[in-house]
């Protein structure tokens, strides 16, 4: 059984650039090989932010979490953290990002250990890289870039971002007016879109990955709370 990654790439941020607020919210993720509903919750305490997804159904149990700081509105990521059953899937994954050694490294399926200097080489991971989308859509930004971490391999590999278009979106008859984005990624016959909500300070509402072989989907379901 294969599962999609997809998941790894939603997330939610801030009402001011240097503040996120708290939400919770369900999201409806489809695949050629999976359908499932998930809850992601943001948490903030005294070590910083926490984004938190879970999601089950009879075929399987999925967890992402993500824990970083954020600082003068850039983020600076601490643990990257994936969890998956059924466990012949063997999909548990752990990366740690020590800044004082300089070093990221990863246990579980996948394990390396990369250096890496965070103020030449400044680096997001799969949740939190759509944390600073939302902070820079926040600042003005029509076009950006971001250097995104790829979990299997340590490699750091620059994705870039442009807004494209605007499009209204209905949720549970709700209307949102939404900014499109794209991602491009060098080298891949891949494409994301990403619709995100101005009136919820770009949460994103809808994200569309496609490539030849295959098209995932994530759409929002149900806003539980938020700020």
């Amino acid at each position: 059984m294969r599962f999609s990654f997809f998941l790894l790439i939603f997330v939610s941020m801030a009402i001011h650039t240097n503040e996120l607020p708290m939400y919770s919210a369900k999201y409806e993720f489809n695949s050629d090989e999976i359908s499932i509903v998930g809850k992601r919750e943001l948490i903030k305490n005294q070590d910083g932010y926490e984004l938190e997804f879970k999601a089950n159904n009879i075929i399987a149990s999925l967890y992402f979490s993500s824990k970083f700081n954020i600082n003068e509105g850039t983020v600076e990521s601490k643990t990257y953290e994936i969890k998956v059953t059924p466990r012949f899937v063997n999909r548990d994954q752990k990366i740690i990002f020590d800044y004082e050694r300089n070093i990221m490294s990863s246990n579980g399926r996948e394990a390396w250990e990369k250096i890496f200097n965070p103020d030449d080489e400044y680096v997001v991971d799969p949740l939190n890289a759509q944390i600073m989308i939302r902070i820079n859509l926040k600042k003005g930004l029509t076009e950006f870039s971001l250097n995104l971490l790829e979990i299997e391999s340590g490699v750091i590999e620059e994705n870039i971002y442009k807004i494209i278009g605007n499009e209204t979106l209905f949720v549970n008859g709700q209307s949102f007016d939404c900014v499109v984005l794209s991602r491009i990624r060098k080298n891949e016959n891949r494409e994301t879109t990403y619709y995100l909500a101005k009136k919820l300070e770009y949460m994103f509402i809808k994200i569309i990955d496609s490539s030849p072989d295959r098209t995932d989907k994530l759409e929002l379901k149900e806003l539980l709370s938020f700020g």
